[in-house]
């Protein structure tokens, strides 16, 4: 028999016992052994890894690259328009969620980041170095372009790829930046490693600044990676002096992947149209 099936019958067997032993009141040592078999039980089915609720199992995978500590740079992401978009065709929209996160996740893996948390369709990603966040950020915005998405999304506007596919293709995703020293708590919910702080409130705010389909960095991001954008194919433009809530004043800066740079008219047309 499965060793998950054994760990149930046991749970199940152990319960049982629990429940006669409590109905016969044969005394409290022996429902004392009995609670303590069941914790047996399930540290066993806890130490291999076999499904159990999440407030016994903690939630981070084995597998999974270790959170960063120290100086981090933290990513935020989220879906353009996602809320008309679900209003209008659920089933579409769940099929491309469904895509755009395995996008996201292979590709926090392959760089070596850390998924702190999820909040409906937008993500919050720690990486321990600014050059593998903006690596993330570029890989991501290639791969929604080179994605094949369900061809019901392309009945809404705000997905319908321009001629030619090197400007948009499927879902647009807003990506904001920002590198430092960040405190780290535990989340007492799914026991994950979660962040808080200026770094990350900054992040959040840089990324409401970020137009569908672009990168927007802090100035302390764009200064660690000063000397290494060339060899990340990709151009760096100032967004000018943003007034950030809760912050104040600070000056961003956009990034474009160089197979992309068809889309820096349409940000320029945007951010032209912003200023007026």
């Amino acid at each position: 028999m499965a060793s998950t099936e054994m760990g149930s019958l046991q749970v199940k067997y152990s319960m049982k016992l629990l429940s006669n032993a409590t109905h016969r009141l044969i005394g409290v040592r022996e429902v004392t052994r009995l609670i303590e078999g069941m914790h047996t039980t399930l540290e066993s089915l806890r130490e291999y890894k076999m499904y159990v609720p999440q407030v016994v199992l903690p939630a981070e995978k084995h597998c999974e690259t270790a959170p960063p500590h120290g100086k981090v740079a933290i990513v935020f992401t989220d879906i353009h328009n996602s809320t008309s978009l679900w209003e209008a065709d659920p089933l579409t929209m769940d099929q491309s969620l469904n895509m755009h996160n395995d996008i996201q996740r292979q590709l926090i893996e392959v760089h070596a980041g850390y998924e702190v948390k999820t909040m409906g369709d937008a993500f919050m990603i720690a990486f321990q170095t600014a050059i593998a966040a903006l690596r993330f950020g570029r890989d991501v915005q290639l791969s929604l372009l080179d994605a094949e998405w369900p061809v019901a999304l392309y009945d809404y506007t705000n997905t319908a790829p321009y001629v030619p596919k090197s400007i948009w293709n499927g879902l647009r995703v807003r990506m904001g930046m920002h590198i430092g020293q960040g405190s780290v708590e535990r989340n007492p919910v799914n026991s994950r490693t979660d962040y808080k702080g200026p770094v990350v409130n900054k992040a959040a705010r840089i990324e409401s600044e970020a137009l569908p389909g672009m990168i927007v960095v802090s100035k302390e991001l764009y200064l660690a990676l000063e000397n290494s954008f060339a060899q990340l194919e990709v151009t760096v433009r100032s967004l000018g002096e943003r007034l950030l809530k809760g912050i104040g004043p600070v000056e961003l800066f956009y990034v474009t992947p160089h197979r992309l740079t068809d889309r820096e008219k349409v940000f320029l047309d945007a951010i032209n149209e912003r200023a007026d």
